[in-house]
């Protein structure tokens, strides 16, 4: 966080960037374009995108439900589905298996000639400032409203019981939790939930035909914005849509924002740094690269190995008792 702000107001070409005006910004509300007019320069914008990111950080750290310090302790002796409570704690597995599997997906399309392409720019600087701005943005899209909106209806016609025993300010504030902490509120609606349930059991039908529907409305708006990206940034859009909006309805926004800002924000910021500062941040930019491939295989494999000792335990349950049956 502090090496990206750094960059952006130090180097020349950062300078540069921070001194240009920006009128205003855009953002859909499903298909409907609506224009907020804001006559700010871009390093002012830039530096409120920041201030959100650190927010992002902080709430993650607190926890809602498990504190990162609490995490780290409970590594030592509970499972990892109890350290996972606090998002901070398995952000970084969740970040780099995403990533391993994009670098994966990229790689064979490309040798099948389906082109991923690329952003053009003139000035890298406004190019991270424009990505900084979309990890937030695209958020609101692609996850807050339209999930959000699911969520908050199937929480009001499911959790009728409940509700009707709130007065109407808890009821407001259950509203907005909907929105803002998903599995929260489906929680407190006494409803199916991703930590009471799991992490797949734990959503409904309705949310997972959203998180479909946004992931291929994510996808399709990147090759369809006419940037630069080819057809096969639709995948890797699509893939991350998923990811986005899982760790949104399990974990909230400021969780979907965090996993967007490592891909627009953490991984540009080595970029930069490499490419236009000092050569001193290869050998960071090489041990974190290294860091995320490991952490992302290893997670990639972690998770083949127990879904197949569940599958075999749940075979071996279904055989003893067909045997039980018998005798």
């Amino acid at each position: 966080m502090l090496v990206g702000y750094s960059l952006f107001f130090v180097t020349p070409l950062g300078v540069e960037a921070t001194q240009q005006v920006v009128e205003g910004f855009s953002f859909y509300v499903f298909l409907f374009p609506l224009y907020v007019p804001a006559p700010l320069s871009v390093g002012v914008f830039f530096t409120l995108i920041w201030v959100v990111f650190w927010v992002c950080l902080i709430l993650s750290w607190i926890g809602p439900r498990l504190s990162f310090p609490e995490a780290v302790k409970l590594s030592f002796s509970a499972p990892l589905r109890q350290t996972a409570r606090n998002y901070l704690f398995i952000f970084p597995l969740l970040a780099s298996m995403l990533f391993t599997a994009e670098v994966a997906v990229k790689r064979l399309q490309e040798t099948h000639g389906i082109s991923t392409g690329a952003l053009p720019f003139t000035n890298p600087f406004l190019l991270y400032f424009s990505a900084s701005h979309a990890a937030i943005i695209e958020e609101l899209e692609f996850r807050l409203i339209p999930i959000g909106i699911v969520v908050a209806v199937i929480v009001f016609l499911e959790g009728k019981r409940k509700i009707s025993e709130m007065n109407f300010r808890d009821i407001l504030k259950l509203f907005t939790l909907a929105f803002l902490y998903p599995d929260e509120a489906k929680r407190k609606a006494r409803m199916v939930n991703v930590e009471e349930d799991g992490w797949l059991r734990g959503l409904t039908k309705a949310e997972w035909t959203i998180v479909l529907a946004s992931s291929i409305g994510f996808g399709l708006a990147h090759i369809l914005a006419g940037s630069g990206w080819g057809p096969g940034k639709f995948t890797l859009a699509f893939m991350a849509g998923l990811a986005f909006s899982w760790v949104y309805l399990a974990y909230g926004i400021t969780a979907s924002i965090l996993l967007h800002w490592f891909h627009n924000y953490y991984l540009v910021t080595y970029w930069l740094g490499v490419n236009y500062s000092s050569y001193v941040f290869q050998t960071f930019t090489l041990a974190s690269g290294l860091t995320i491939f490991l952490l992302g295989i290893g997670g990639w494999i972690t998770l083949a190995a127990y879904t197949a000792m569940r599958l075999i335990k749940e075979r071996f349950r279904a055989s003893r008792g067909t045997l039980d049956l018998q005798f």
